[in-house]
């Protein structure tokens, strides 16, 4: 027995769903190996036996019969057993090839996105199959000039990754690095997306995400349009835009659906909430406790009664409600989906109302830390509304030291650091330009 079949023998004593046995296609002996896990053997065998009825004498005709990928080298024939192929082996256990089987159904089926809405426009979202994925964008994007390019990454954990560009609109610059980095990468290992991204050349400690994730292919098929770069990854249900923008936080693609006016509106409000989730806390404390000369009379007697015997500065009362906030928010990502909303409504409501007829904290306090996470969510970018919890500390700092000018401080700080923010040259703070794509 050559080297091959030994070594294959000795894959089906370490892996106890892996089988490999000897049989006949057409009028060749060989031997097939795959992972029963992985691949609907009875299924396989029987549509095989009907391919290879009437097959040509040799591996050659066989492989031209069944559509067999050459494979060389034993690594080679382990990555494609790994990636769900059967392989099959000569009986003289010489070079083999490996062929598309039936797979077992181990991915869901495309359903809704989960964390992206869309109240016009199509609800299909990617899934964990990178080739559903394949077939999803291409089904959406029915263009000549879409370009198909497939990396790997990884030599322990081999990452599939599918590079989608638009020929004649894609940033040919930004092109020529994506794909440059996932060819420099190739023998480095990553866990999760973050690591990914670093590998790509973000930073780690950045607050701003230079990436855009979104689960929805029309999503993808717009930025596609506007001349970016798609990555979808093996197992991930969602795809990767290079460039993220400032803008696209605010932008939706099937915003278009609606009247022009309402457009307008909905992007303005969403640039406003943006602004609202950061500033409210920080304006509150501002207000209340260092510059409470700026409210009118009347106002600043409804917020005195309304803070009667709240024992705490307003500063430590915001970060005792915020914290109470954040831990109610991280909960409901944690409950299940069927009573999460319901527990994690009535909690707020129930402590709510306890914090303030205990005196804890004001009315007041209450309605704009409400507002401010509302506002947190009606930014479209998941990535976004996230950063967005933290930053909203950081001007409640300046405005708990310095008052309404601290917010305006913080605020300058903040868009100082967004405008060093980057990627592949491409400023964070910037808008995407079409006529870019020319860019060599």
């Amino acid at each position: 027995m050559k080297e091959w079949l030994q070594e294959l023998q000795q894959v089906k004593e370490q892996q106890s769903d892996f089988t490999l046995f000897p049989m006949k296609l057409g009028s060749v002996s060989v031997y097939v190996g795959g992972f029963r896990s992985l691949v609907d053997m009875p299924q396989t065998l029987f549509q095989l036996q009907e391919m290879a009825s009437a097959c040509p004498e040799g591996m050659a005709g066989l492989s031209l019969r069944l559509g067999g990928e050459r494979i060389p080298t034993l690594p080679e024939a382990f990555l494609a057993l790994a990636k769900g192929k059967l392989l099959i082996v000569p009986e003289d256990g010489g070079e083999g090839m490996a062929v598309p089987p039936v797979s077992r159904k181990i991915y869901r089926g495309v359903e809704e996105s989960a964390n992206e809405s869309v109240v016009l426009g199509p609800l299909d979202a990617f899934n964990e199959s990178l080739d559903v994925n394949i077939g999803i964008l291409r089904s959406r994007m029915n263009s000549r000039f879409l370009q198909h390019e497939s990396f790997s990454v990884g030599s322990v954990q081999v990452h599939e990754i599918s590079l989608f560009y638009l020929e004649g609109r894609v940033h040919r610059s930004l092109l020529r690095k994506v794909r440059d980095q996932l060819t420099q990468i190739r023998d480095q290992e990553f866990g999760c997306l973050q690591e990914f991204f670093i590998l790509m050349g973000g930073r780690s400690w950045s607050l701003i995400p230079t990436a855009l994730t979104t689960e929805l292919p029309a999503q993808a098929v717009y930025y596609l349009k506007q001349g970016r770069v798609v990555l979808l990854l093996s197992g991930l249900p969602f795809a990767l835009v290079l460039p993220k923008l400032w803008t696209d936080s605010f932008f939706l693609a099937t915003d278009r659906e609606f009247p022009y006016l309402v457009l307008i509106f909905m992007r303005i409000l969403r640039i406003l909430a943006f602004f609202l989730a950061i500033a409210l806390p920080g304006l509150y404390v501002a207000l209340i406790s260092v510059n409470p000369d700026l409210l009118r009379v009347q106002l600043a007697l409804s917020v005195a009664e309304s803070r009667l015997g709240v024992p705490y500065p307003a500063m430590v009362e915001m970060l005792f409600v915020l914290l109470i906030v954040e831990l109610i928010l991280e909960a409901s990502l944690r409950l299940p989906k069927s009573i999460g909303p319901a527990i994690t409504m009535v909690g707020g409501i129930i402590v709510g109302q306890a914090l303030v007829e205990a005196r804890l904290v004001s009315n007041l306090l209450i309605i704009v830390v409400a507002a401010s996470t509302i506002a947190n969510f009606v930014v479209i970018s998941v990535q976004t509304s996230f950063t967005l919890r933290l930053l909203k500390y950081f001007l409640l700092l300046f405005a708990g030291i310095y008052g309404i000018f601290g917010i305006f401080a913080g605020l300058f700080v903040l868009g100082f650091y967004m405008s060093q923010v980057s990627f592949y040259g491409i400023p964070f703070v910037s808008l995407w330009k079409k006529e870019e794509a020319s860019d060599g």
